[in-house]
């Protein structure tokens, strides 16, 4: 089934607590008018307060990229005499920040999509991918900005949770439902982030834009695809293509991809 509003709710729908939708949906309203990294919220049962507020945050998180500030540190603080409060820790951005990386979200989302409006939807996911790939690299600096937006439209830089906040956006910009998919890497066990989208509005298919980035500045990474071109080798994948090298991501509520008619080499009649 092709999640509803392009994939933002994706992880707030499969919350088995309904007070934790409910916190989801009282912060998520919150941000979208304000900015602050203290947020007033209400709870219905405290008993299980901590881990509502946890699992809320963490889905904000992986749902929406635009909300690079939330992070993955959090806590909330209740007493009689006041709401109860969910507080940002870590890498906190000012008020001005903030703006100043919606402003260039917009510019390179922008870019992204450029030339795409009168496209197939299917060539506007390519084209999309492809920017990306050639546009960003990856540089693990070990900092917060790296795992979220930021350092991919500050930098053109960061590693895959970041990378792949950026392919979400565009994605869903262009009218492609996408999700976040948390998993790990075979090769070394590391944990790993990258998309399932349904570009043609039915199938859901894999995307690895990190692993198809055409250059890369850590030395730790030995890069196998340096040069020019995109090679679109996670490209559109079906569980058995991506299940070669990628792991830890099938949990029940995910979706199954079993179809490869959509891998690139099939759309463009390699």
């Amino acid at each position: 089934m092709v999640p509803e509003n392009l994939g933002r709710y994706f992880y707030r729908d499969n919350l088995k607590s309904e007070q934790a939708k409910h916190l989801y949906n009282e912060i998520l309203t919150y941000f979208t008018h304000n900015y602050s990294t203290e947020v007033p919220v209400t709870f219905e049962n405290m008993d299980e307060a901590s881990q509502d507020i946890f699992c809320a945050a963490e889905a904000l998180y992986y749902d929406w990229p635009e909300l690079f500030f939330i992070g993955n540190s959090w806590r909330f603080l209740y007493t009689k005499e006041k709401p109860g409060r969910f507080i940002i820790e870590g890498n906190r951005y000012s008020a001005e920040q903030v703006c100043m990386v919606r402003f260039h979200m917009k510019r390179v989302r922008d870019y992204l999509l450029k030339g795409t409006e009168e496209e197939p939807v299917l060539r506007r996911e390519q084209i999309i991918y492809e920017r990306i790939a050639q546009l960003l690299r990856y540089d693990n600096r070990h900092e917060r900005h790296d795992h979220t937006i930021v350092a991919p439209i500050l930098r053109c830089t960061g590693v895959c949770e970041g990378i792949n906040a950026l392919l979400l956006l565009a994605l869903r910009a262009a009218g492609i439902p996408a999700i976040k998919v948390i998993g790990c890497a075979k090769i070394n066990g590391g944990g790993h982030a990258w998309a399932i989208a349904w570009p043609d509005l039915s199938t859901p298919v894999h995307l690895d834009a990190t692993w198809d980035l055409t250059s890369s500045v850590s030395p730790d990474i030995v890069w196998e695809n340096h040069g020019e071109r995109c090679a679109f080798r996670y490209f559109n994948l079906s569980d058995r293509q991506i299940s070669q090298d990628h792991d830890g991501y099938r949990k029940d509520y995910m979706p199954r991809c079993q179809k490869e008619y959509l891998n690139y080499d099939k759309i463009c009649n390699i």
